[in-house]
């Protein structure tokens, strides 16, 4: 997967985990945070080259 794919690309469709919601697509409402190393993060915005 591209490493600029959005993290909620990878949690949703690559490991099938449904919990994180799609919501504006622009980090304004909040339906995507997750917690990276403790920090609210929004998962439509953020790369996974991100993540380790």
């Amino acid at each position: 997967m591209d490493p600029e794919a959005p993290i909620l690309l990878v949690l949703r469709d690559t490991l099938g985990i449904s919990g994180t919601k799609f919501g504006c697509g622009a980090a304004l409402c909040g339906a995507c945070t997750v917690h990276l190393d403790s920090e609210a993060t929004c998962s439509c915005s953020t790369p996974r080259a991100f993540c380790r």
